[in-house]
């Protein structure tokens, strides 16, 4: 099956019209046409990573539906809770405005209410509930996985930093959301995804600077439109 035919199925089997996948993605209606009827061969890089991110698919799948994992999970149960039922776990959202832009200073960091995550999700990526909190993000520097007014998944047992995993952490009174890396001589880079705005730079902290930073957790999913 070509990648245009497998785009048209996962579109209609997830309930979309050609002109809301098109608002979503942010294209016209009339690009989609083409690209489900082979019209247009290739994907620009970004609006591929758009499509699959709408989709809920990983790009590898929508470009040659093989993948190990070919749906990304979508662990939240939408709606009331279920009666009489053990599948949902209550994760605290908290009222902090975790900034994918220069900073946001935090001021109050009170419940703001819940999101519903299927537990047999959470055990099976080795998370523990009390360990959890989701957070809103604001700004577009780690676009286009995290998009303005995302929410994450922090889980806060994982402080250690890995490199090239998302964490939240605080840097004096800012409360950012970024991708780090660790040097080779103890140093941490602050990477931003969105690379093509070049308010984004590239930010290192020495050693001696590491102990402005406190690593809140690692973002462990994100969802979004």
């Amino acid at each position: 099956m070509s990648w245009n035919a497998r785009l048209q199925n996962i579109r209609i089997d997830r309930g979309l019209n050609k002109a809301e996948l098109a608002r979503r993605v942010g294209v016209s209606a009339p690009t989609v046409t083409d690209w489900e009827s082979g019209k247009i061969q290739n994907f620009e890089s970004n609006n591929l990573q758009k499509v699959a991110r709408v989709l809920g698919v990983t790009v590898e799948f929508l470009l040659t539906g093989t993948t190990v994992d070919p749906f990304i999970d979508v662990p939240i149960i939408n709606g009331d809770p279920l009666t009489g039922s053990d599948e949902r776990e209550e994760i605290p959202a908290y009222k902090i405005s975790v900034s994918a832009g220069p900073g946001t200073h935090i001021y109050t960091e009170e419940p703001n209410g819940s999101l519903g995550f299927r537990r047999g999700w959470i055990q099976s990526k080795g998370l523990s509930k009390k360990d959890l909190i989701v957070v809103q993000i604001e700004g577009d520097s780690m676009a286009p996985y995290i998009q303005h007014s995302d929410i994450v998944l922090v889980d806060m047992s994982k402080t250690d930093i890995r490199s090239g995993y998302i964490y939240v952490f605080r840097v004096d009174y800012d409360l950012r959301c970024k991708r780090l890396f660790k040097n080779l001589d103890g140093s941490v880079r602050v990477h931003s995804d969105n690379q093509a705005d070049p308010r984004y730079q590239d930010e290192v902290f020495s050693t001696a600077d590491l102990v402005y930073i406190t690593i809140l957790g690692a973002v462990v999913w994100r969802g979004g439109s």
